[in-house]
């Protein structure tokens, strides 16, 4: 791709640690508990936002990326 492309590529970020996840699922389980009526988006920042505080989380996540993460833990999880 040449430089000021509109289609350059974003870099992709560091993999989840096993922690990062059993902190995504308690932020998960904690919003899950304190919303109602919310739209996807609100409801994502609000999991980020519980995320983020939790000590496991040593790198930055976007409420996307989480979603995404969150959305790969679940197919792997409703096997069993």
């Amino acid at each position: 791709m040449s430089p000021g492309s509109t289609t350059e590529r974003v870099k992709r970020g560091l993999s989840f640690s096993p922690g990062e996840d059993l902190a995504l699922a308690r932020s998960f389980a904690s919003t899950t508990l304190s919303t109602t009526d919310m739209t996807s988006d609100l409801y994502w920042e609000a999991v980020a936002d519980i995320y983020k505080n939790q000590a496991e989380t040593r790198i930055p996540r976007t409420a996307k990326s989480l979603l995404n993460r969150f959305t790969t833990l679940q197919r792997v999880v409703q096997k069993y």
